[in-house]
């Protein structure tokens, strides 16, 4: 009905009939200007947004009465952190239940930490571990910003059951971009750097999040990895301290284990901070009624331990985030244990979702894949594809594509496929995409090789194909590298359609209870609105027509084109 008057409309065909209705539902919502539709260059401009500032710190508390200077000497209380996140170590246990656990020590903790920063901040998320704890706090004002939060533990203690070494994880979006922090505590002792290399893979393969339990957290999220990791400095203790003394601290960091075995492959991906601060283990801890702390503490000859840098924060940026580091430090002030809280400042864009946009049917087009440098490669290797932006579609549905690699004659570990696939087609705001992901897993029969993930920010923005290199990591060792092209090009209509062949595109059937009239037969299509709320609609002769949408986005969840 156009103005009080009921017409009917004929289409030559299910494809321009689709492209109709879904133009006037965006012009009624408000999504599409009436004018036409814009090329992909003039589609949604990027949204702009100023730097948060994020406060990531790790702290083993030596099991130790807790300092009374945490406000200012360790943790900022001026308003200038947007999100916190703070991982502690050998947490005080407080009192003791018939279990043998502190039933009131993670909360008087966490109570603790909200009283510092204060009523401007609340808590988004925390997980504990025996005496292991991780908080993430937001300023209230970013509170709704805030979705998909997960969280997740990983004992590696005796038997892999006890909790006192391992790791507690938080997964979470801010306005879309995926967070994820890791809070560990590895294995002991200065020859034990093997152990702690395995307790790495082991957290890495046991800790899951989203969708897709054989896709690592740290390629599907931006992952900060921070705790008492435990990596010493092989030497004597007494010529490392004095080494320290005399300010040469090259000396100790070519003998410091993390920065060896990294070099060696381990957490691929990972950056660190300049280690420019002294070694923050072992001191002889200070009453916590100490008066103002004006110098360093001098390192302890207790247990003969070596100064080390034990605590540390990494991070590992999905690709076309946004994100620098700003500042990298110890809080020495702090000295109520043995160890000083270590902590990294960054400044990382991630702008809200644009509440209107221009939306169009995008289609992804990826070829010229080859993965070379493949370590201990088998002879049929495969290709999955996974769209983790799919995820809010149906919880536990897995959405993905495989395709055969095949061996490039002459060249050991290289392995490719000449064929172009295109996906989709989706509709959604080109904005959506810019954040978006595509997930690459490589696998044979016998193993995992590898997974890496591909940002469409670029290919969004471009009208010819983006050329990527990426690594491909297991368990975040490296494992080789990824090259090809992605487009992401605007489906201008029926021939579009047309050459999205059944090799080619990735069909997306399931059901909900809510669907369309069997007579709706529409082109496979997958609508995104702003709050990552979205429509299936899948092909006859597929069953049913699915959907899912928020009564914020004003889709017409309930009644067909016609």
């Amino acid at each position: 009905m156009v103005d009080g008057i009921e017409r009917d409309y004929v289409f030559q065909d299910e494809a321009s009939r689709e492209r109709f209705c879904c133009l006037i539902h965006a012009q009624d919502d408000g999504v599409l200007p009436s004018s036409g539709v814009p090329d992909v260059a003039g589609m949604t401009p990027k949204s702009a947004g100023n730097p948060l500032r994020l406060f990531v710190s790790t702290w083993n508390q030596g099991d130790t009465e807790t300092s009374k200077n945490l406000a200012g000497d360790w943790i900022p209380t001026d308003g200038s952190v947007d999100i916190f996140c703070i991982g502690t170590q050998e947490s005080p246990l407080g009192k003791v239940n018939q279990a043998g656990l502190g039933s009131t020590a993670a909360n008087k903790w966490f109570q603790q930490l909200q009283e510092t920063v204060g009523d401007e901040y609340v808590a988004v998320a925390t997980r504990s571990m025996f005496q292991n704890h991780l908080w993430v706090a937001t300023k209230r004002e970013h509170a709704e910003k805030f979705s998909g939060v997960e969280t997740y533990q990983a004992e590696q203690g005796i038997g892999k059951v006890w909790g006192n070494k391992g790791g507690t994880a938080v997964a979470l979006r801010f306005n879309g971009y995926k967070l994820c922090f890791v809070n560990t505590h590895l294995a002991a002792h200065a020859e034990k750097w093997e152990k702690r290399n395995e307790d790495i893979q082991a957290i890495v393969q046991e800790v899951q999040f989203g969708n897709y339990a054989q896709v690592e957290f740290s390629t599907q999220y931006t992952t900060f990895w921070l705790g008492d990791m435990n990596y010493r400095v092989e030497m004597d203790r007494v010529e490392a301290t004095e080494a320290i003394e005399s300010g040469n601290m090259d000396a100790l960091l070519s003998k410091e284990q993390l920065k060896r075995e990294m070099e060696r492959g381990l957490l691929d991906g990972f950056v660190e901070g300049e280690l420019s601060f002294r070694p923050t283990y072992k001191f002889d801890p200070v009453e916590p009624v100490m008066p103002v702390v004006r110098e360093p503490r001098k390192y302890s000859a207790h247990k003969d331990r070596t100064p080390s840098w034990t605590d540390r924060v990494l991070m590992r940026p999905l690709p076309g985030h946004a994100i620098t580091q700003t500042n990298y430090d110890s809080a020495w002030k702090v000295t109520s244990s043995d160890h000083d809280p270590v902590f990294a400042e960054y400044d990382v864009v991630m702008p809200e979702v644009p509440t209107r946009g221009n939306y169009r049917r995008f289609v992804i087009e990826l070829g010229k894949l080859t993965v070379k440098d493949l370590r201990s490669a088998g002879a049929n290797m495969e290709l999955t594809i996974n769209f983790p932006f799919l995820d809010d579609i149906k919880k536990g549905v897995k959405f993905k594509h495989s395709i055969a690699m095949v061996p490039v004659p002459g060249q050991d570990g290289s392995f490719h496929n000449a064929s172009r696939f295109k996906l989709g087609p989706f509709i959604t705001t080109a904005e959506y995409f810019r954040r978006c992901h595509v997930i690459l897993r490589l696998k044979d029969k016998d193993d995992r090789h590898g997974t890496t993930a591909i940002s469409l920010q670029e290919a969004t923005a471009a009208d010819a194909p983006q050329m990527f290199s990426s690594r491909l990591s297991h368990r975040t060792w490296y494992r080789g590298e990824m090259t090809g092209e992605v487009l992401v090009r605007v489906a201008g209509g029926q021939e579009d359609v047309e050459q999205l062949d059944e090799d080619s595109v990735v069909r997306l059937p399931w059901a909900v209870a809510r669907h369309f009239p069997r007579d709706t037969c529409l082109a496979p299509v997958v609508l995104f609105c702003p709050e990552f709320c979205c429509v299936l609609l899948c092909p006859s002769p597929s069953p049913l027509v699915n959907v899912v949408a928020s009564p914020r986005a004003g889709l017409r969840a309930d009644e067909s084109c016609g």
